[in-house]
């Protein structure tokens, strides 16, 4: 646990599956290393609570996955992919492929201190994000608005954080964190809530 700048995460009882990871919102975070490039379509899942009154306020970027992005240097191009809180404008989804860092707005979850039950999909297409999917507790949700940015992806970082991005960390708790490389149907999706 920890890493570069972290003093290191604790767990919780609380979790949806036994112990949880538990983070203060002030520097803990995970690293875990992976050869995986995420270039092609996969799905993140993963059980998320807040300990705070709301998903983020007015903070910058509260990370909470991303394949790299914590690096010091020029961090928006060292990241494959994140999924963040920015401050007063909702949930979001970020992609770089070789040339652009593609953003989608996603439909924040209740604002309440439940553990809601996250799926993304990047569904990619050679060289493009075409769309991301993404369901709140196996309900899918709508997906907003498309952003293209003209950040190259350097694809310098092995890291998956968890927990953290270049700018602020969450505080709450995240468990059951999943990688698949391929798309979960709906049905898998709505399973795995199910399950608990």
């Amino acid at each position: 646990t920890g890493g570069s700048g972290g003093t290191g995460s604790g767990w919780t009882s609380a979790g949806k599956r036994g112990k949880g990871l538990l983070l203060d919102g002030v520097d803990d975070f995970v690293n875990v290393t992976t050869s995986y490039r995420f270039n092609t379509t996969f799905s993140v899942l993963l059980w998320i609570k807040k300990n705070t009154d709301d998903w983020g306020g007015s903070l910058t970027n509260v990370g909470y996955l991303s394949k790299g992005g914590t690096a010091e240097g020029n961090v928006q191009e060292d990241e494959k992919f994140s999924f963040f809180h920015q401050g007063g404008n909702g949930w979001f989804a970020n992609w770089h492929n070789s040339t652009h860092l593609i953003r989608y707005s996603l439909q924040t979850p209740p604002n309440d201190k439940n553990q809601h039950h996250i799926v993304l999909v990047f569904n990619i297409d050679g060289d493009n994000l075409t769309n991301i999917t993404s369901y709140t507790d196996g309900v899918a949700q709508a997906v907003g608005t498309k952003f293209v940015f003209g950040f190259q992806e350097e694809g310098k970082s092995s890291t998956l954080v968890i927990g953290k991005s270049q700018y602020a960390a969450f505080n709450g708790s995240i468990d059951e964190v999943q990688i698949w490389k391929r798309a979960l149907s709906p049905q898998e999706i709505n399973a795995s809530f199910q399950a608990g």
